[in-house]
């Protein structure tokens, strides 16, 4: 008879969500902080604890991902051009909020979402050449399509979080 296994704190990744601080913060396209009641300026949502900036204003569309990233890259917020990327399909879910439909997507977080259409993620199906995860923004859902499926793109900057 085998022991049984145990498993430690070292062998899970750990992801500590301080709740103090709050979960993202909306900004000016300078980067400036606006209070939570602003109607205009808000062009960056930041996401402090796990270092994420996605630009929130009108998403555009791409035909595929090789163009998807391109778009990603010209984002030139915070004065950062050719660093921003698409985002993996885990950060864009913290712009999803599953008690939301047609966006499920909180407004204080993206206020300029449209009500639907597939947000392209930065990884393909790696078990299917030629198909990426998209994250849908009806329902919030994330799902696989072809490469080449029309998408939005919402560029995402990742900075180190400070401690």
């Amino acid at each position: 008879m085998t022991a049984p296994a145990t498993i430690t704190p070292a062998d899970t990744p750990a992801i500590i969500i301080d709740i103090r601080r709050p979960l993202f913060l909306r900004l000016d396209a300078k980067g400036a902080e606006l209070p939570a009641d602003a109607k205009k300026g808000h062009a960056i949502t930041h996401f402090p604890q796990f270092g994420l900036y996605f630009d929130v204003r009108r998403w555009k569309n791409a035909d595929n991902l090789q163009q998807a990233e391109a778009q990603a890259k010209k984002c030139d917020l915070l004065g950062r051009k050719g660093e921003w990327a698409i985002p993996e399909e885990t950060e864009i879910q913290l712009l999803i909020d599953r008690s939301r439909h047609g966006p499920a997507v909180n407004p204080l977080i993206a206020p300029n979402a449209p009500s639907s259409g597939w947000v392209y993620t930065a990884r393909g199906a790696s078990w299917s050449p030629g198909r990426v995860w998209f994250v849908l923004l009806r329902r919030g859902g994330v799902l696989w399509r072809y490469d080449g499926y029309r998408g939005l793109v919402v560029p995402c900057l990742r900075v180190p979080p400070r401690q």
